[in-house]
Protein backbone atom coordinates (compact mmCIF):
# COMPACT_ATOMS: atom_id res chain seq x y z
CA UNK A 1 0.00 0.00 0.00
CA UNK A 2 1.28 3.59 -1.47
CA UNK A 3 -0.90 5.33 0.68
CA UNK A 4 -0.17 6.65 4.76
CA UNK A 5 -1.92 4.68 6.93
CA UNK A 6 -3.34 7.42 8.74
CA UNK A 7 -5.45 8.80 5.54
CA UNK A 8 -6.36 5.20 4.98
CA UNK A 9 -7.64 5.04 8.33
CA UNK A 10 -9.57 7.98 8.07
CA UNK A 11 -11.45 7.43 5.45
CA UNK A 12 -12.52 4.15 6.26
CA UNK A 13 -13.27 5.71 9.92
CA UNK A 14 -15.58 8.24 8.00
CA UNK A 15 -17.63 4.98 6.60
CA UNK A 16 -17.87 3.78 10.16
CA UNK A 17 -18.70 7.41 11.71
CA UNK A 18 -21.62 7.79 9.24
CA UNK A 19 -24.29 5.74 10.98
CA UNK A 20 -22.00 6.53 14.53
CA UNK A 21 -21.92 3.28 15.55
CA UNK A 22 -18.69 1.28 15.54
CA UNK A 23 -20.36 -2.16 15.68
CA UNK A 24 -18.87 -5.37 15.62
CA UNK A 25 -19.90 -6.46 11.60
CA UNK A 26 -17.74 -3.12 10.68
CA UNK A 27 -14.37 -4.42 12.95
CA UNK A 28 -14.99 -7.75 11.23
CA UNK A 29 -14.62 -6.13 7.97
CA UNK A 30 -11.82 -3.66 8.80
CA UNK A 31 -10.19 -7.23 9.87
CA UNK A 32 -10.90 -8.44 5.99
CA UNK A 33 -9.85 -4.74 4.66
CA UNK A 34 -6.21 -5.08 6.56
CA UNK A 35 -5.95 -8.69 5.23
CA UNK A 36 -6.64 -7.13 1.59
CA UNK A 37 -4.58 -4.07 1.91
CA UNK A 38 -1.61 -6.52 2.97
CA UNK A 39 -1.35 -4.27 6.18
CA UNK A 40 -1.38 -5.01 10.00
CA UNK A 41 -4.95 -5.67 11.37
CA UNK A 42 -3.71 -4.29 15.20
CA UNK A 43 -2.30 -1.39 13.22
CA UNK A 44 -5.38 -0.41 11.05
CA UNK A 45 -7.31 -1.18 14.03
CA UNK A 46 -5.45 1.34 16.29
CA UNK A 47 -5.84 4.16 13.46
CA UNK A 48 -9.22 3.90 12.55
CA UNK A 49 -10.16 3.98 16.62
CA UNK A 50 -7.84 7.08 16.66
CA UNK A 51 -9.60 8.57 13.82
CA UNK A 52 -13.11 8.30 15.14
CA UNK A 53 -12.26 10.00 18.38
CA UNK A 54 -10.77 13.01 16.55
CA UNK A 55 -14.02 12.87 14.37
CA UNK A 56 -16.62 12.80 17.61
CA UNK A 57 -14.59 16.02 18.58
CA UNK A 58 -15.07 17.96 15.64
CA UNK A 59 -18.14 20.08 14.41
CA UNK A 60 -19.27 19.30 10.74
CA UNK A 61 -16.93 21.40 9.37
CA UNK A 62 -13.65 20.56 10.85
CA UNK A 63 -14.69 17.46 10.25
CA UNK A 64 -15.31 17.80 6.49
CA UNK A 65 -11.91 19.85 5.88
CA UNK A 66 -9.96 16.70 8.13
CA UNK A 67 -12.16 14.38 5.53
CA UNK A 68 -10.42 16.05 3.15
CA UNK A 69 -7.30 16.82 4.09
CA UNK A 70 -6.98 12.92 4.42
CA UNK A 71 -9.08 11.78 1.78
CA UNK A 72 -7.10 13.54 -1.19
CA UNK A 73 -3.50 12.65 0.29
CA UNK A 74 -4.64 9.34 -0.80
CA UNK A 75 -2.75 7.24 -3.74
CA UNK A 76 -4.62 7.68 -7.28
CA UNK A 77 -4.07 3.79 -8.07
CA UNK A 78 -5.45 2.86 -4.57
CA UNK A 79 -8.64 5.47 -4.48
CA UNK A 80 -11.02 3.34 -5.79
CA UNK A 81 -9.84 0.13 -3.69
CA UNK A 82 -10.60 1.71 -0.73
CA UNK A 83 -14.08 3.28 -1.85
CA UNK A 84 -14.99 -0.01 -2.15
CA UNK A 85 -13.71 -0.73 1.28
CA UNK A 86 -15.74 2.29 3.00
CA UNK A 87 -18.91 0.57 0.97
CA UNK A 88 -18.34 -2.53 2.33
CA UNK A 89 -17.87 -1.27 5.58
CA UNK A 90 -21.34 0.66 5.42
CA UNK A 91 -22.81 -2.11 4.27
CA UNK A 92 -21.79 -4.63 7.31
CA UNK A 93 -24.72 -4.00 8.98
CA UNK A 94 -26.90 -5.03 6.23
CA UNK A 95 -28.37 -1.42 6.12
CA UNK A 96 -27.57 1.28 4.12
CA UNK A 97 -29.22 4.62 4.36
CA UNK A 98 -29.47 8.06 2.75
CA UNK A 99 -26.97 9.33 5.10
CA UNK A 100 -24.54 6.83 4.46
CA UNK A 101 -24.77 7.21 0.83
CA UNK A 102 -23.95 11.00 1.42
CA UNK A 103 -21.15 9.77 3.12
CA UNK A 104 -19.98 7.73 0.28
CA UNK A 105 -20.36 10.84 -2.27
CA UNK A 106 -18.73 12.93 0.29
CA UNK A 107 -15.51 10.69 0.40
CA UNK A 108 -15.71 10.28 -3.48
CA UNK A 109 -15.75 14.27 -3.26
CA UNK A 110 -12.76 14.30 -0.91
CA UNK A 111 -10.45 12.14 -2.63
CA UNK A 112 -10.88 14.75 -5.85
CA UNK A 113 -10.35 10.85 -7.66
CA UNK A 114 -13.88 8.87 -7.46
CA UNK A 115 -17.04 9.76 -9.17
CA UNK A 116 -20.01 9.56 -7.95
CA UNK A 117 -21.25 7.16 -10.90
CA UNK A 118 -18.53 4.95 -9.64
CA UNK A 119 -19.61 5.18 -6.14
CA UNK A 120 -23.44 4.26 -7.28
CA UNK A 121 -22.28 1.56 -9.21
CA UNK A 122 -19.93 -0.27 -6.81
CA UNK A 123 -22.87 -0.31 -4.43
CA UNK A 124 -24.90 -1.50 -6.70
CA UNK A 125 -22.53 -4.19 -7.66
CA UNK A 126 -22.27 -5.07 -4.35
CA UNK A 127 -25.87 -5.34 -3.13
CA UNK A 128 -27.10 -7.22 -6.18
CA UNK A 129 -24.89 -10.32 -3.94
CA UNK A 130 -26.85 -9.42 -0.75
CA UNK A 131 -30.16 -9.46 -1.25
CA UNK A 132 -30.74 -9.36 2.45
CA UNK A 133 -29.78 -5.71 2.38
CA UNK A 134 -32.19 -3.10 3.51
CA UNK A 135 -32.50 -0.12 1.91
CA UNK A 136 -34.02 3.22 4.04
CA UNK A 137 -35.10 5.81 2.91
Amino acid sequence: MKSDIKNVAAFLAAAIWADGVYASEEKRMLADIAEALYVAEAELEKNVEEALRAFEEKEEEAFQAHLVENASAIDEEEAKILMQCAIEIILADNVITQDEVQTLFDLADATGMVKHADVTLMLADLVKYAPEIEIKF
